[in-house]
């Protein structure tokens, strides 16, 4: 009995410690397996944080890039609308019609151009009698001579082929072709063998130059070229033959 009883403990003895063994072995197997996977995991972790801080980086710049383009339009819309040059040209051609029209308005205010005849009968007569004093002037023998300096207008009439006494005053008018406006009428007395009045005409050009006695007995015309010509000659035409 003895001797089978320590068969029976050793054999059980020996089956335990291989039992161990083998508990060992696969012990240590699922061991090594959680090892390996927390080893992939670990991995797997390290690639999907390095694939996260990647893309954070990428999410930055893409931002950043964003921001910076950002900032360049909202400069560019708090830029002043006078610094900017399509509004100046935009602005030019209505600033410049109505500059004109000021300056139009300013040119008809200050000179008047005279109104258009109505009566052309009347005026038939009177340039009917300029003509009469023009051919008496000439049958007078008058011939003046028109000086413009010093501001003012002097008028003198050559003795040698005067047939009658000199007025003591004469009617002197400086007419514009085109803007009665401006035209002046001076009333001149004798001061010795010449007659002088202060005058400015207002602009330059050719003007057209009337004398004429008080009474409007005889009258005399001519032009003058200002300021080019200080001194012009009027002579009366020659009375044609009527006979």
């Amino acid at each position: 009995m003895e001797l089978s009883e320590r068969l029976t403990l050793q054999r059980g003895a020996r089956e335990g410690a291989r039992g161990e063994v083998r508990s060992e072995e696969r012990g240590g197997e699922e061991w090594g397996l959680e090892r390996g996977r927390e080893g992939e995991g670990r991995l797997e972790g390290g690639q999907s944080v390095r694939g996260r801080e990647e893309g954070e980086e990428r999410l930055r710049e893409v931002s950043g890039r964003r921001r910076r383009g950002g900032e360049g339009r909202v400069g560019e819309r708090e830029e002043p609308w006078y610094r900017q040059r399509w509004p100046w040209l935009l602005m030019m051609p209505p600033l410049a019609a109505v500059v004109g029209g000021m300056a139009t308005l300013v040119v008809a205010v200050r000179s008047w151009d005279g109104l258009v005849v109505d009566d052309y009968y009347r005026e038939g007569l009177a340039i009917q009698q300029q003509i009469e004093r023009t051919e008496r002037a000439a049958t007078l023998g008058l011939v003046a001579r028109v000086r413009l300096a010093d501001e003012r207008v002097v008028i003198g009439f050559e003795p040698s082929s005067l047939r009658i006494d000199l007025p003591p005053v004469v009617v002197v008018r400086f007419i514009h072709p085109t803007m009665t406006g401006y035209d002046r009428q001076l009333y001149l007395v004798r001061d010795g063998d010449r007659y002088w009045a202060p005058l400015v005409l207002p602009m330059a050009g050719r003007w057209r130059v009337e004398i004429e006695d008080e009474h409007r007995q005889w009258r005399l015309s001519g032009m003058i070229q200002v300021p080019t010509e200080q001194e012009t000659q009027i002579i009366a035409p020659r009375v044609p033959d009527r006979s």
